[in-house]
């Protein structure tokens, strides 16, 4: 059974800190800065574990968009592009990105297959794009 947030807020930035060069201190900062992370107030034990997941879950993915990327980026690029990677939905359910394109969104295109930044999606081509995400397999 789980006590505290705390001690399981400690435990999950201890496993996503190990094995890198930098301090762990800064690696704490590091991932409160970029996540916006603040105190959480939780006392029920599968509200807890619900956070925890959540916050375990994004560093993954985050490590692993980091690997996928050959480490070319750091980690506040990576989380700032996809912030601004929007799409406007035009009349006629088309999509227009929103975001311009440079060296991090040409690489994110490169190593998931699929394009998004020079063309204007129509729904179905977008419904195709996410149905691929979900049936390939990432190495």
């Amino acid at each position: 059974m789980i006590k505290n947030a705390k001690s399981l807020m400690d435990k999950c930035k201890n496993l996503a800190i190990k094995n890198n060069n930098i301090s762990n201190e800064e690696k704490v900062k590091l991932f409160m800065s970029i996540f916006k992370a603040r105190p959480v107030y939780l006392s029920r034990d599968d509200r807890i574990k619900a956070h925890f997941t959540t916050c375990f879950l994004s560093l993954v993915i985050h490590r692993f968009l980091e690997k996928k990327l050959d480490e070319k980026f750091t980690s506040s690029q990576i989380i700032e592009k996809l912030r601004e990677m929007n799409f406007v939905e035009n009349v006629g359910s088309e999509y227009i990105p929103t975001y311009t394109r440079d060296d991090l969104t040409d690489a994110l295109h490169e190593k998931f297959g699929f394009r998004t930044d020079y063309e204007i999606l129509t729904k179905n081509k977008l419904k195709e794009i996410l149905k691929t995400l979900r049936i390939s397999k990432i190495p």
